[in-house]
């Protein structure tokens, strides 16, 4: 098969010698500013999910503690709103409805079994207090009735909760043991977010297994000084965050314009076979 002929307006390589370098140059332009925006939106979502966890934790920390004193209301576990919900529901479901359809064991293995729950009972006040299983202190269900009946009385819910602190302060812990003497001097801000976070996680976790004002008070200090430090420690990446994104919009039309109309140009007088 013979080869296509070449016609008078196919780019030479000569002339593609003098395009290639403009192109390059805006192509690596326009993926440094996509790099540099986007790490700054990742680095700000990060923080602002921390921050967000720690207000979180305060404030439903605090209604939890509120309620228990003030109004005498049981406290629950963080997260077990749902799980309370459907089982009132549940409770409350009629004959033939479609919630009295659900089999109670798989209802029960997601939201926490009451049942199981019972082991955790105790005396207050002069009665036998039966928490359900969104009250229940996991530890005292699994020294009266075993780690089974602790599993069942968390359900899957309240479990991954439990299990997804366990995690984050194992975490927070081994980074911490990465952390020297001239490390902690060099970014004492750094040293006091992590300690924060991780101490932040041990209490939320200890809330989740063990519902309690001692606990919930633990819960709302370590979150409010863990909110302060992410504040004081990211600062100057938030402001620099929001810059640059107001920056990357601003500039983004007009750099690629810029780079197109250069290179367009250029490109029309490469291609000119009179030029």
């Amino acid at each position: 098969m013979s080869e296509r002929k070449p016609y008078p307006s196919d780019l030479s390589d000569a002339r593609w010698a003098l395009i290639e370098p403009t192109l390059t140059a805006w192509r690596k332009a326009v993926d440094d500013a996509d790099k540099n925006f986007f790490a700054a939106v990742q680095k700000g979502t990060i923080t602002a999910s921390a921050f967000a966890a720690a207000v979180g934790g305060t404030m439903g920390g605090s209604w939890k503690l509120f309620k228990y004193l003030k109004q005498g209301k049981d406290m629950t576990a963080p997260g077990t709103f749902l799980p309370t919900f459907i089982n009132n529901r549940m409770a409350g479901a009629a004959p033939g409805s479609l919630l009295s359809k659900i089999p109670p064991g798989m209802v029960n293995a997601i939201t926490g079994s009451d049942e199981a729950a019972m082991f955790g009972g105790y005396m207050r006040n002069g009665t036998f207090f039966m928490p359900s299983a969104a009250e229940a202190n996991l530890v005292k269900v699994a020294q009266n009735g075993g780690l089974a009946n602790a599993a069942k009385a968390a359900g899957w819910i309240r479990g991954a909760g439990v299990v997804g602190g366990v995690a984050a302060t194992a975490y927070g812990v081994a980074n911490l043991a990465t952390y020297d003497a001239d490390m902690i001097k060099a970014n004492p801000s750094k040293f006091a977010t992590d300690l924060s976070g991780t101490a932040f996680s041990a209490s939320m976790t200890a809330l989740t297994v063990a519902p309690n004002p001692v606990t919930a008070g633990l819960a709302i200090g370590t979150g409010v000084v863990y909110a302060g430090c992410l504040i004081r420690d990211n600062h100057e990446a938030i402001g620099d965050g929001i810059e640059k994104a107001g920056d990357w919009i601003g500039d983004k039309a007009s750099d690629i314009g810029d780079g197109i109309a250069g290179g367009a140009k250029k490109l029309g007088s490469a291609l000119n076979p009179f030029d």
